[in-house]
């Protein structure tokens, strides 16, 4: 009992031992989007979550509140994300551990403080732990650990505050974010796995007659709510998005999950990882692999003598496949690492949960080397992460800074960093350079008040990469890639040829050339060096 005092400081020391160094990190793309709403607004936008289409109010609350305290100080944001992911995976700990211990579970303790750990320390939890714009991620996680974790307090205690005090933390995780629709299939799930165990199916009947009822109220409140606010049942991506049930999307999209997750093929040879996630594209490939998957947990249920632990594999493989309901029919990226790790940051502890009580079934007596292997490779990925986002922190903040083109009157943007190794720096979806120019604002010496054009981006790998630009005629300009595994990019996509009234771009694979239509005095045109910024200027634009 004194040891499990010192978990909570634990997770904590090692949570900012680890993530320390991401903190310059997290004040980009849509994130400054909500560091302006926060500024221009007040308390009572609160209720429309200043202008977003989603029912986020809780959310909203918790970040503004947060913007107020904190403001501009990126760092301090940083530690406010570590400590929250910190707390969450504790709370992880403490409601496994609650659970299995309601059901007698010799190891359940340590299957449960293992799951939290590699919940910690997962490569795939480091977007919304380190991405300003994720905080509903961690906190909607944290709302529905915690109503699991008092919903188990109230089948043990039969204590009506529990049960409100349930049913309040489901309702704000309603209003925190969309992953949350699933919940009340969690809280089921592990109410009948508690007194399956027991035994206790009549118990299971009674509590699931008082709690469905309740459910499905405040799921039809909040639809209408939805509805009313912002004219769609769902709100985010929409409707469209949220509601396409098509077979393919969600049982090729939920295989992929399981893969990346398990066996880490984000971070697998590029024509390795391309081959796996293009078989599972085809329908009956990921159909078939997933009836294998479940036939594999049949038959340990069956043949296993570890009844108890087989239920614990089962109920967390279920937990982690409803938790991820709300994002199979979003799209899946794999093409670089981080970006949109986020989505199956809600459903992932319920997987390590299985895994973490799936070794002990599998490698007996020597479960603890397992466990610690898999922390080993979790970790042995993560810092690689970990470097990347260090990188895009130190491009963001220095390329801010140093911002020296405040008195040009037109800044034509030829070729800035998009992401690094899938880390988000300057993507910009815009014409004229939003994202830096917000950039700029929160990070630098302030918004630039000329005319700014977006051409080109690319993803520099490193701090100290960079490009080959010349001049190749009086009114066109050539790109060259000067460093192995980059590309570039327009418009959060890799770049194709297009042409507007002031410039034509032509991509040629490794480089790509820029043509000026006109001429504009005191043009120039920009692109970085590593941290530094470089400028050139066209000879049409010097007559």
């Amino acid at each position: 009992m004194q040891m499990r005092i010192l978990i909570y400081p634990a997770f904590l020391l090692v949570c900012f031992l680890v993530f320390m160094g991401t903190t310059d990190y997290g004040y980009v793309t849509d994130y400054l989007g909500w560091l302006n709403a926060y500024r221009d607004g007040s308390l009572r936008d609160v209720v429309h979550c200043f202008g977003y289409p989603g029912n986020h109010q809780f959310f909203h609350l918790v970040n503004y509140g947060l913007f107020k305290l904190i403001g501009s100080h990126q760092m301090a944001m940083g530690f406010v994300f570590i400590f929250a992911h910190a707390s969450v995976c504790y709370l992880i700990y403490r409601t496994f551990r609650l659970i299995l211990e309601a059901v007698a579970l010799e190891q359940g303790g340590l299957i449960a403080l293992f799951a939290a750990i590699f919940s910690a320390l997962s490569p795939y939890a480091i977007e919304p732990l380190t991405w300003d714009a994720c905080f509903h991620y961690l906190l909607v996680t944290a709302l529905t650990f915690g109503a699991m974790n008092v919903l188990v307090r109230y089948v043990q205690t039969q204590k009506t505050s529990w049960l409100f005090i349930h049913l309040l933390l489901f309702f704000l995780a309603l209003y925190t974010l969309e992953l949350s629709l699933v919940a009340p299939g969690i809280f089921i799930l592990y109410l009948f796995f508690m007194l399956w165990v027991k035994n206790d199916l009549k118990a299971f009947r009674k509590h699931f007659i008082i709690l469905t009822p309740i459910y499905l109220a405040l799921l039809v409140f909040y639809f209408i709510s939805t509805k009313w606010m912002i004219g769609s049942w769902v709100g985010h991506y929409g409707a469209e998005k949220h509601l396409n049930f098509d077979p393919l999307i969600l049982v090729s999209t939920l295989a992929k999950y399981f893969v990346k997750q398990v066996f880490f093929v984000h971070f697998w040879k590029f024509t390795w990882k391309e081959q796996v996630y293009v078989w599972l594209d085809d329908f009956v490939i990921a159909t078939v692999f997933l009836l294998v998957i479940a036939g594999l947990l049949l038959l340990m249920f069956k043949k296993s003598k570890h009844k108890l632990l087989n239920k614990v594999v089962l109920a967390g493989t279920l937990g982690f496949a409803i938790g991820l309901l709300p994002v199979l029919n979003l799209f899946f990226v794999w093409i670089g690492w981080y970006e949109n790790d986020r989505y199956s940051y809600f459903a992932a502890p319920h997987l390590y949960l299985a895994l973490s009580a799936l070794f002990i079934i599998l490698f007996k007596k020597r479960y603890g080397i397992a466990w610690l292997v898999f922390v080993f490779i979790n970790s042995f990925f993560l810092s690689k992460i970990i470097g990347s986002v260090k990188t895009a922190g130190k491009l963001t903040n220095e390329l801010s800074a140093s911002f020296a083109f405040y008195d040009n009157d037109h800044v034509v943007l030829l070729c800035t960093p998009e992401n690094t190794a899938g880390v988000l720096v300057f993507r910009d979806y815009s014409d004229v350079g939003i994202t830096l120019n917000e950039s700029l604002d929160w990070l630098g010496k302030g918004l630039y008040q000329g005319n700014m054009t977006n051409l080109v981006q690319w993803n520099p790998t490193t701090e100290i990469d960079s490009l080959n630009v010349k001049i190749i005629a009086p009114n066109m300009v050539q790109v060259d890639i000067a460093s192995w595994g980059t590309w570039f990019w327009r418009k959060g996509a890799g770049l194709s040829n297009f042409e507007n009234e002031h410039y034509k771009v032509i991509n040629n694979g490794l480089s790509f050339t820029v043509e000026a239509k006109d001429t504009i005095r005191d043009r120039i045109f920009i692109f970085n060096k590593g941290t530094d910024w470089q400028s050139i200027k066209l000879p049409i634009d010097e007559n």
